[in-house]
């Protein structure tokens, strides 16, 4: 059965609630890497791929990709890993100085070459929606939420 995107969407905004004001490096574990991949999520959802390493200050870049395969999101895993290698993987996310020389003055055609990966990742952001909630359900014991709230069907 094929699990409803909004309904799994609602669901995973209910779970994030409790973290809206937490930080990555206060998180392990399954939490960790829920928060930072619908961080990711709505960061993606805002602006694309700059979106994210522009607004990230570091701290859920050095942790993305782990946390993209970690959830079975290959495909996803695959465009952060060649957004990476154009930005430059000699980029120090947690240096201050180095990322916002880079965010102040990008390489020229880089916002087009994100531009086409973003593409890439909108034409399956439902399939993302459901790898994060599929994750987290994998991982309910570490969201302290009744059973009930993992069945289809039922409002979070």
């Amino acid at each position: 059965m094929e699990r409803d995107v909004d309904q799994a969407g609602q669901k995973l905004w209910s779970l994030y609630e409790p973290f809206l004001y937490s930080r990555v490096g206060e998180l392990d574990g399954p939490q960790r890497a829920f928060y930072v991949l619908w961080n990711f999520h709505a960061s993606i959802c805002t602006d694309g791929l700059w979106n994210f390493f522009r607004q990230s200050d570091g701290d859920l870049v050095a942790y993305i990709r782990d946390d993209l395969s970690a959830a079975g999101a290959t495909y996803y895993s695959t465009i952060v890993a060649e957004a990476l290698a154009l930005i430059g993987a000699e980029t120090i996310w947690s240096g201050e100085t180095a990322r916002t020389a880079l965010l102040l003055s990008p390489p020229p055609d880089l916002l087009d070459r994100l531009a086409v990966l973003d593409r890439l990742f909108f034409d399956r952001l439902d399939d993302f929606v459901i790898a994060i909630y599929n994750y987290a359900s994998r991982h309910r014991d570490s969201f302290g939420q009744s059973d009930d709230f993992w069945q289809e069907g039922t409002a979070p």
